[in-house]
């Protein structure tokens, strides 16, 4: 529930999501509703990341997904923009994916949250490091077509136990979580 003040009396909004990807026009619309009681509205905006197509960092994949949520609130003059951004980053560990998310308020709040990250295997890694994107990657291992418009790499390494959607929807709620209690944040 939002509490007073946090946005003013709105009764209805507008959001823009800084893609066309259907698990992450899902996940936005799913988020919100859970969000927020009012009408809301979302719009997809396709608009640059500013980042390479595989970001290959924390850094430069929540740059794409700023980015993105900057375009996507300014091109359809929303009340909020959202952008989501996956990436990869290497540590000592092994290598991880996740995405970035970044929700920004016509207020001038900027919420920030991520998926869930997830150890990429080595066959995928290899072709990652070989020029192709996660999701191309993936469907080269797994014999999949395009499964980045489906469930995700996240579909394929769980056995259909988890969906990049779900992922997401998890990470944008806490992306908008400066939003729903404004109280605890600067």
């Amino acid at each position: 529930m939002i509490k007073s003040g946090a946005l003013g009396k709105i009764k209805s909004m507008r959001v823009a999501l800084g893609s066309t990807s259907p698990p992450k026009l899902k996940a936005v619309k799913e988020a919100f509703r859970k969000a927020f009681p009012e009408s809301i509205e979302v719009v997809s905006a396709k608009v640059p990341s500013g980042v390479p197509d595989q970001p290959a960092s924390d850094k430069e994949t929540y740059q794409g997904a700023l980015n993105r949520a900057v375009r996507a609130r300014k091109e359809a003059k929303a009340d909020f923009g959202v952008g989501i951004e996956g990436g990869i980053h290497k540590h000592g560990h092994g290598v991880f994916s996740n995405a970035w998310i970044v929700v920004v308020g016509r207020n001038g709040i900027i919420g920030k949250g991520t998926s869930a990250r997830f150890q990429v295997p080595s066959k995928v890694v290899t072709l990652i490091e070989n020029g192709y994107e996660l999701g191309v990657a993936m469907d080269k291992v797994a014999g999949t077509n395009n499964i980045k418009l489906k469930g995700g790499a996240y579909s394929v390494l769980s056995d259909g136990r988890l969906s990049r959607a779900k992922q997401y929807e998890d990470g944008i709620l806490c992306a908008l979580m400066p939003f729903l209690t404004p109280e605890y944040w600067d």
